[in-house]
């Protein structure tokens, strides 16, 4: 609560400087399950962000394995490559918390961004995100594109929770569609669920 309160006043403290919000959303329809999920983001100031991402996942016949996630955060950019971090937000099995130092690499066709962190839910724990994402001009308006990520949340029994996420597909515009590819697993991959299918997706180049 103390962390939620804090990013609030300083949500509050800037939008008064805030510049036009972004939001990108994607949906997958899979053999096992629909998802969707989105980035929403907000420059605050010169050095501040905030952003919410959130992510979905329901499955067609059995709802007791339904998967979400949302996550609240303030960035501070301490420069162009570095980032320091707090969120708070649910995910099963409850809320979390977080605070992490980012790490951001970015040109005309490659962004590669790395997260590592404290996490806390029900007892700590360590967080590690990456995501890389490349495009590949085809044409002078569409690209092909590729995209990986993963995130870890590693504590003293080992890899208690596991995303990742694989895209293939072709950007035109504000738009893209493609192959996509989707892993869960629980407590070292004792529980995994798997889900491939079809992605559509808006964003802003």
């Amino acid at each position: 609560m103390r962390i939620l309160s804090i990013s609030c006043l300083l949500l509050i403290s800037f939008l008064s400087n805030a510049q036009q919000p972004s939001y990108q959303p994607e949906i997958v329809a899979g053999h096992r399950s629909y998802t969707y999920q989105h980035n929403i983001f907000l420059p605050l100031a010169k050095s501040w962000t905030f952003s919410n991402l959130a992510y979905f996942d329901t499955e067609y016949l059995n709802n007791d394995r339904n998967i979400y996630s949302i996550r609240t955060m303030i960035s501070y950019h301490i420069s162009n490559s570095f980032q320091l971090n707090t969120a708070v937000g649910m995910k099963n099995p409850g809320t979390f918390s977080t605070v992490s130092l980012q790490y951001n690499y970015q040109n005309k066709r490659l962004f590669f961004l790395t997260n590592l962190g404290w996490y806390y839910q029900d007892g700590s724990a360590m967080e590690h995100f990456i995501l890389a994402q490349y495009t590949v001009p085809l044409t002078s308006k569409t690209d092909l594109y590729f995209r990986g990520q993963s995130t870890l949340d590693i504590n003293e029994s080992g890899i208690f929770r596991g995303v990742q996420q694989l895209r293939i597909g072709i950007d035109k515009g504000d738009f893209g569609i493609g192959l996509a590819g989707g892993f869960d697993q629980w407590n070292n991959a004792e529980t995994s669920v798997t889900n491939f299918g079809v992605y559509v997706r808006y964003f802003k180049k």
